[in-house]
């Protein structure tokens, strides 16, 4: 089963706003996840 695209984006709102984070700032950590991911693969 996968979320739709703004029920996701809502719940990461809720996450990141107990969190006290901004969305912007966790989607600026997203290109340093994936290279650790591209790391695992090769």
């Amino acid at each position: 089963m996968m979320l739709e695209p703004h029920k996701l984006e809502f719940s990461l709102n809720v996450v990141v706003g107990t969190n006290g984070c901004s969305l912007e700032e966790l989607l600026q950590e997203y290109p340093a996840h994936d290279n650790v991911k591209g790391d695992h693969h090769s």
